[in-house]
């Protein structure tokens, strides 16, 4: 068996354990309640929010990967298309689909296209390491003040310096690793350097002020409308609760996402909510009706605009076919 069978396997089981636990201390009673007095009218609201905020990263992930202005619609087609792949793959093979997606659609390169969805998920998660600070700070002062914000300050730091260090020098690396792969076969030697170029020419975008504060609003932005839609359906059950709450749950999501998990993070998401709303006294059964409509008012929105992106595209959704994706094309454009 692979190793990406195995992380499935991992994934898919990791997922039945933690539903299991949940359903084993399940309050059905309590479950229902807090379901038949959800309000309608803020689930409209964070429906729509999901849905700027897949065209938001659309957009940003254009700004970050190409120049031209022409291509924005295609990269939030891709955009759509992946978050459905990461709902209905497990390992999060949506970002592979989204690679090949807008390879497809605006003839990026895959090395383009890789290299501007990796540094378009570092946005995303440098905006989750601040957020986790502020999570840390609200609720463990204790564990801040003893490592909790130097070690995830440091983390950042770390990375932001790799980063403007890469955009900076990266141009000057080029002769070193070149010299560096003289004993490697030509084929792999030809295809890292010509990666390592796309990744350059992609990172001195920032170099551009302006272009840069346009993406770093944009990230702004992302994160604000995926905080709407958890604060959304928190008004949804009529909880007055404060705004840290929403992001308590954004951040306890995002981490539990991170581990291998069932299509849909089955499992993850309730998990989460229970950890993260019993912070602010919601009961286990609430926490879990909570997270079952949240989850499905985001997987419907995904299959909605994921679907919509597909049959715009000609595309299918089709991971395991990644290998038609590097078949010779058109020369494609920076």
């Amino acid at each position: 068996m692979t190793r990406r069978r195995w992380l499935a396997v991992l994934g898919f089981s990791g997922s039945a354990a933690l539903l299991g636990a949940v359903l084993l201390r399940l309050d059905w009673v309590v479950f229902w309640s807090a379901l038949q007095r959800l309000n309608a009218a803020p689930l409209v609201l964070a429906a729509a929010a999901v849905v700027g905020g897949l065209g938001v990263r659309g957009v940003r992930w254009r700004l970050i990967t190409v120049r031209e202005r022409g291509r924005g619609p295609d990269f939030v087609r891709a955009t759509c298309i992946g978050y459905l792949g990461n709902v209905v793959f497990p390992l999060r093979a949506g970002e592979v689909l989204r690679i090949l997606a807008v390879n497809r659609l605006a003839a990026v390169s895959i090395a383009r296209a890789m290299t501007g969805a990796v540094a378009d998920r570092a946005l995303d998660a440098l905006m989750l390491g601040v957020l986790l600070i502020s999570v840390l700070v609200v609720h463990s002062p204790e564990t801040v003040a003893a490592n909790g914000v130097p070690v995830t300050l440091f983390l950042l730091a770390a990375a932001g310096v790799a980063v403007v260090a890469f955009a900076v020098w990266g141009q000057r690396w080029k002769d070193l690793i070149g010299r560096r792969l003289a004993r490697v076969p030509d084929r792999w030697r030809d295809r890292i350097l010509r990666w390592y170029a796309e990744a350059v020419s992609v990172v001195s975008m920032f170099h551009h002020p302006g272009r840069f504060a346009v993406i770093a609003a944009l990230t702004a932005l992302a994160a604000a409308l995926d905080y709407l839609v958890i604060w959304s359906v928190l008004l949804a059950f009529d909880w007055r609760l404060p705004l840290m709450a929403a992001i308590t749950v954004g951040v306890f999501l995002n981490l539990g996402m991170l581990l291998p998990a069932a299509p849909g993070y089955i499992g993850i998401y309730q998990v989460a909510c229970i950890f993260a709303l019993g912070l602010y006294g919601i009961a286990d059964s609430e926490a879990v009706a909570y997270s079952v409509v949240l989850q499905l008012l985001i997987i419907g929105v995904l299959a909605v605009t994921g679907g919509a992106a597909l049959l715009s595209s000609g595309l299918r959704l089709a991971p395991g076919r990644a290998a038609e994706a590097t078949a010779p094309r058109p020369q494609p454009r920076a």
